[in-house]
């Protein structure tokens, strides 16, 4: 077959290509390697120091790849969004005869309907930057309660602040989208559109490999490391097993994170070319004088791209090499003999991107703008980045510090004229307000803008580039609460936003801080941004608290919302008195803004301060009377404070105002129920019901309320809807146990029981009853497992330790009964059957006094004294050897006792198990001590 020009074009690039030759013969072999081979790699991870070849590497691997007729896909820092970044590679696979039509079709739609519904004049003025998440189990309310002794849910305070702006949208999307598909690849394009990446990859298993590259890892992992190692894990759906990963990046990959794929990859650490290599790669570019090849040896410091860049410019004479001052810059600007090409070839790094327009600003006036700009992209250090071209980033960066130390006016000078021309790009656009940061296009060319200014003067323009930041951040990044109060997860939270529009900020402004060395924010900046998108606490409160004490935000609506972000988080690490202080200063500057009360609001709730809450929910009602999510919250207060008539105000108030929501009828239903109103309870969880079939809260309280009246049909049936629903809630498994246990079912009630322990192996309330239900069974060991692990749940547990020296005395366990009877009468110290059981229990081991004074313990609680308390003191007595006082209590029990003969049979029975013959007791005398009972009793006859 004859060649083309593409087989020419890569022949003579691998004839100057030098060095890797190990690590080429490491990929190639793998490529030729069988899938189950012990010796395959699924991933590739290279990393070294910018200029060393990484992205070179990468090529010549993709090159290597596509020899082997793999499909090839490539991606860098140009693409910052998975779903952007899934199109991206469909493009390229498409391009080599593989494509992925659901994929783009799916995504085309994701841009289509996001573009439309975001410039929806109906759209909620609030912003919900699409592709967010929302940590909530299930999409239920965020807290709930369990009412003490029972099963029933009532929903405690919830995110209805949240959710009254996220319904605004839920409701819109309602309206403008009829598809359920669509709303949910709205809300989660990531978790949508990755199955179907994968899924459609999987028609191509016929290929040797399927390859994906992503270099500049340095700057991407932020964004699509988690991504990556879900893809791997399997979150997504099942990856074609022809899948081959490589990553390229300056640092190594997190061993805390991707150590579990340690056996499966290959780990390429690139270091600087030796001088073999250097001078071998010399040769082949045809630089032959050795003072030349020294020089370029010694300002590389064999660092591959600076080989070339110096190798391109070399002299044909060797007359200029000597300067021992020299720098790899300012060699290889020397070695360009035009000053105009000179001049650009410095100037033209001060831009993160270059096109012709771009360029003609760094010219004289009159020069040949394309003829210039083909020399330029002629560079080997320059490359095709989207639909500019750009710098190689190590390179550039060396051209920015030796530009700024050769003149400052011209690097001031030019940095103005490049921000006056993207800023005129952007006011060409005509937008205002919140437009304008909602504009994407308007973004890009202010960060432009920015940047350059931060460059031409630091310390002044970093106030206006941070107070930028912060609105970036507040717009896409509209919504966070997060609380804890009776849950056993990490702290619960919805966020929604897309977060890393506010990281393009802090990457630019890290960028010229870099080169300059004049500010002091790009390290909490930027390590705040990746705290905030990872939701590492520390890092993220430091970004909020540095802007803060800056003063640097003019815009109160900025300024507000960052002291409510840094209340909220001193608030999650226990810093509440501090978190008040924030957020109080956030509604002081923004006294009508209804959102802002949310935050010192959940502060309050966390720190049990139950009349500060409501004072401050009052102040919100004053505001606006009818806010539906403070009347259903002070509602839920009240009812926690067992205030049942300020309860029912308020939750009737907020089924008033919305009589169409679903979980407030479940509320009023939860309601009526405490107040012994089961009728009306009945009437509102139907209520709820009818709206909404599918609320497992309602099926279960329903459920709990049949339950109350005896129904317990009807009870088991409203259960095991609530587990169609839900089979992940322990409290459904719970309940329906408990009806089953009711109806003599207890098999299947310990079946429920050990499925909600498996959903939550630390419930208390599901250990205690499955213990209590073995107990029962006759399963005393099974009973002391279950005890015993309830009590190191809740070291308290009364009825545990009743329950549990139950069943250590049927195992005969006598010692560790005594113990864990000890233990109830410490926290059950009224309990008059816990004290008789310990009472007795030492009787049988002939501790008299220990048993003299439990029994008599027991004996003062009873209100209804029993013939047994009576009995046992009698033998207590009679082995002290006093017959007199043994048989006045042996009397009473008689009298207590409707049954005499069951009395005597019950001291036939305790003459043998106490054995009161060893205790000197003989039977003669026991017989003796009968007859005058029988006769006090006038039972003798019998």
């Amino acid at each position: 077959m004859a060649k083309s020009l593409q087989d020419h074009l890569r022949q003579r690039r691998s004839s100057t290509f030098i060095g890797r030759e190990q690590q080429l013969e490491l990929f190639k072999q793998n490529l030729n390697r069988a899938l189950d081979s012990e010796d395959y790699y699924f991933i590739f991870s290279i990393h070294g120091q910018g200029g060393v070849g990484k992205t070179t590497l990468v090529n010549k691997f993709q090159e290597l790849a596509r020899d082997q007729k793999a499909l090839v896909t490539y991606a860098n820092e140009d693409v910052r969004e998975v779903p952007d970044l899934l199109a991206a590679l469909a493009k390229q696979l498409r391009d080599q005869g593989a494509p992925l039509k659901k994929l783009e079709d799916r995504h085309r739609t994701y841009l289509q309907e996001k573009k439309r519904l975001e410039a929806d004049p109906e759209a909620p003025s609030s912003t919900w930057a699409f592709g967010g998440k929302m940590l909530a189990k299930g999409g239920k309310e965020l807290f709930r309660n369990f009412v003490p002794g029972s099963g029933l849910i009532m929903d405690q305070f919830n995110v209805d602040g949240i959710g009254e702006q996220m319904g605004e949208w839920a409701s819109f999307l309602k309206k403008k989208l009829t598809n359920k598909d669509e709303v949910e690849l709205l809300l989660h394009p990531v978790d949508v559109l990755t199955p179907i990446f994968l899924e459609e990859l999987k028609e191509y298993t016929a290929k040797p490999k399927i390859c994906l590259f992503f270099d500049t890892y340095e700057t991407t992992d932020i964004y699509l490391d988690e991504w990556l190692r879900q893809l791997l894990e399997g979150k997504f759906g099942n990856a074609p097993e022809n899948l081959l990963i490589t990553i390229a990046g300056r640092e190594p990959l997190n061993p805390n994170t991707w150590s579990a794929y340690a056996d499966f990859m290959s780990t390429i650490s690139l270091e600087p070319f030796s001088e073999m290599e250097a001078r071998s790669y010399l040769e082949r570019k045809k630089i032959a004088d050795a003072a030349t090849v020294d020089t370029i040896i010694q300002l590389s410091g064999r660092l591959p791209v600076l080989l070339e860049v110096l190798a391109d410019k070399a002299p044909d004479s060797p007359d200029a090499v000597n300067d021992p001052s020299d720098t790899a810059v300012k060699r290889f600007l020397k070695w360009i003999e035009d000053p105009v090409l000179k001049d650009l070839a410095l100037h033209a790094a001060l831009p993160n991107l270059l096109n012709e327009d771009i360029v003609k600003r760094l010219l004289p006036e009159g020069a040949d703008v394309g003829k210039h700009f083909e020399w330029l992209r002629s560079n080997s250090f320059v490359y095709k980045r989207g639909d500019h071209w750009a710098y190689h980033a190590y390179v550039r960066e060396l051209m920015l510090r030796y530009q700024r130390q050769l003149s400052l006016e011209t690097w001031e000078r030019l940095n103005e004229e490049l921000a006056a021309y993207y800023l005129q790009r952007a006011n060409l656009l005509g937008l205002a307000g919140d437009a304008q940061w909602k504009d994407s296009t308007w973004r890009g060319w202010m960060l432009e803008y920015h940047y350059h200014q931060l460059l031409k003067a630091p310390k002044t323009a970093i106030v206006e580039a941070v107070q930028a930041f912060a609105t970036v951040f507040r717009l896409y990044n509209n919504f966070i609460v997060s609380g804890r109060k009776n849950i056993n997860s990490q702290d619960a939270q919805i966020e929604f936003g897309e977060k890393y529009i506010a990281m393009q900020w802090s990457e630019i402004i890290t960028q010229a801080e870099r080169i300059t060395n004049e500010t002091n924010c790009a390290n909490t900046l930027q390590k705040g941004m990746i705290g905030w998108i990872t939701n590492q606490i520390d890092p993220t409160l430091d970004l909020f608290a540095f802007v803060n004490n800056t003063g640097w935000l003019r815009n109160s609506e900025d300024a507000a919302a960052f002291y409510s972000w840094e209340g909220h988080f001193l608030n999650r690490i226990g810093r509440s008195g501090e978190a008040v202080v924030k957020q109080k200063k956030a509604m002081e500057l923004r006294p009508d803004d209804l959102f802002l009360y949310w935050s010192p609001m959940f502060t309050y709730w966390h720190e049990n301060k139950t009349d500060e809450l409501i004072d401050l929910m009052k102040k919100r009602i004053e505001l606006k009377p009818n806010d539906i999510s403070i009347h259903t919250n002070l509602g839920i207060i009240f009812y926690e404070k067992k205030e049942w008539a300020m309860a029912l105000h308020h939750i009737q108030k907020s089924v008033e105002l919305n009589p169409n929501d679903s979980y407030r009828h479940n509320k009023l239903g939860a309601l009526f129920v405490q107040l012994d109103n089961t009728e009306r309870a009945i009437a509102e969880f139907k209520k709820s019901l009818e709206l909404n079939p599918d609320n497992q809260l309602a099926h279960n309280n329903l459920g709990w309320t049949y339950q109350k009246q005896g129904n317990l049909e009807a009870a088991a049936w409203h259960y095991k809807k609530a587990i169609e629903g839900d089979q992940e809630e322990s409290i459904f498994h719970q309940n329906l146990g408990r009806v089953l246990a009711l109806q003599n079912n207890l098999k299947e009630a310990v079946d429920q029981f050990q499925i909600a322990i498996e959903i939550d192996a630390f419930d208390v309330d599901a250990n205690f009853f499955l213990g209590v239900l073995f107990h029962i069974q006759g399963n005393p060991a099974g009973a002391i497992l279950q005890f015993e692990k309830t009590i190191y749940l809740q070291p308290n547990h009364r009825s545990a330790y009743h329950y549990l020296g139950d069943a250590l005395l049927a195992e005969n366990v006598i010692e560790d009964f005594i113990s864990k009877y000890e233990k109830a009468t410490r926290l059950e110290p009224d309990n008059a059957d816990v004290w008789r059981k310990l009472g007795w229990t030492n009787l049988l081991l002939h501790r008299l006094d220990a048993a003299k004074t439990s029994l008599l313990k027991s004996w003062s609680l009873l209100e209804e004294k029993d013939q047994f308390s009576a009995m046992n003191l009698g033998h207590v007595e009679l082995l002290y050897d006093d017959q007199g006082k043994a048989i006045e209590w042996y009397f009473k029990s008689i009298q207590l006792n409707e049954d005499k003969e069951e009395f005597f049979q019950g001291m036939e029975s305790d003459f043998t198990d106490l054995k009161m013959e060893t205790q000197g007791i003989t039977r003669e005398s026991y017989d003796t001590i009968l007859a005058q009972l029988r006769q006090l009793s006038g039972s003798d006859n019998q």
